[in-house]
């Protein structure tokens, strides 16, 4: 959470202890890295694969967003499914990725 990324986002440890949805997105996120034998440190989104920290980040993303519409929280879900459809402007976003994260968004919205 502090360690540097791509895009310079920035999240503190404050706004994720204080945020169960946030919480679920970093613990499914870290896990699909760890999956994947990904070192967890500062630097990992900056050395790690460009495709493995989004296809971790997507994923973690998915699993936050189910667990807000499970709880209820459906103004959550919509600023989510807002926050995720602009990161289709990510000049970041790898083109291979694209299709799946238009298919999140897609699978998301359907579940309002």
């Amino acid at each position: 959470m502090t360690g540097k990324t791509v895009s310079g986002d920035r999240i503190t440890l404050e706004e994720v202890l204080r945020s169960e949805f946030l919480m679920v997105h970093e613990v499914v996120e870290i896990s699909e890295l760890k999956k994947k034998g990904v070192v967890i440190d500062d630097m990992t989104v900056v050395n790690c694969h460009s495709k493995t920290i989004y296809e971790a980040h997507l994923t973690a993303t998915e699993y936050e967003i189910k667990h807000a519409f499970n709880k209820g929280d459906l103004a959550y879900v919509k600023l989510r499914i807002i926050h995720v459809r602009e990161w289709l402007d990510d000049e970041n976003l790898l083109k291979e990725l694209i299709q799946k994260l238009k298919s999140i968004i897609e699978k998301l919205s359907e579940n309002r």
